[in-house]
């Protein structure tokens, strides 16, 4: 149940840590069975402010679909958002996919339907969303720091306040995975 995982820190602890999306060593990812990569949009892959993916981000996906790689964006934010940020570039997205609960998790595996929960990994920027999100359905996930924390909404600000409060608390629970939040930046912007 989501609410019990929410007061357990290891629901918090992402797999791997990386400042961007553009550093995740994918050649690893492929060589550990994961085929299916899930990108959060917003403060992932561009900033609230923006509205379209770059050419950089297209290209990677271009580059990691011809790896072998499914690659889905899953968004808590609107059809019109993600369809917005593709520009028509052809991608499979689940939008408001209410993370952390399971069922947009869901409805990707059912799409997905032979690919099994180890060959997917999640790619986002929070903690209180992806990381739990992922946590709670049983699949890896992947931190990068947020592209531009001054620009999101409210409510992803209220998110930001208690995840320092479990940053800050991961110092003593799990040394390491602190260490690797904090050097990306987790917790040095407000």
């Amino acid at each position: 149940m989501i609410v019990i995982k929410m007061f357990d820190l290891q629901s918090y602890i992402p797999t791997d840590c990386y400042k961007t999306v553009f550093e995740i060593d994918y050649n690893k990812l492929y060589e550990q069975g994961k085929r299916l990569l899930l990108f959060d949009l917003d403060n992932t892959l561009i900033s609230y402010r923006e509205d379209k993916l770059s050419k950089e981000t297209i290209d990677l996906f271009f580059n990691l679909q011809q790896r072998g790689f499914a690659v889905v964006l899953i968004s808590n934010n609107t059809t019109s958002r993600l369809q917005t940020a593709l520009d028509g570039y052809r991608l499979d997205y689940f939008a408001n996919a209410r993370k952390p609960f399971k069922k947009a998790f869901r409805k990707v595996l059912k799409s997905y339907h032979n690919i099994t929960k180890d060959q997917i990994v999640l790619i986002g920027d929070q903690l209180m969303t992806d990381c739990l999100g992922a946590r709670n359905f049983g699949i890896d996930v992947i931190l990068v720091k947020s592209i531009e924390k001054s620009s999101e909404k409210w409510y992803t600000r209220i998110n930001r306040f208690f995840e320092r409060k479990i940053i800050k608390r991961l110092y003593k629970y799990d040394p390491v995975t602190y260490q690797k939040i904090v050097a990306i930046g987790g917790l040095n912007e407000k």
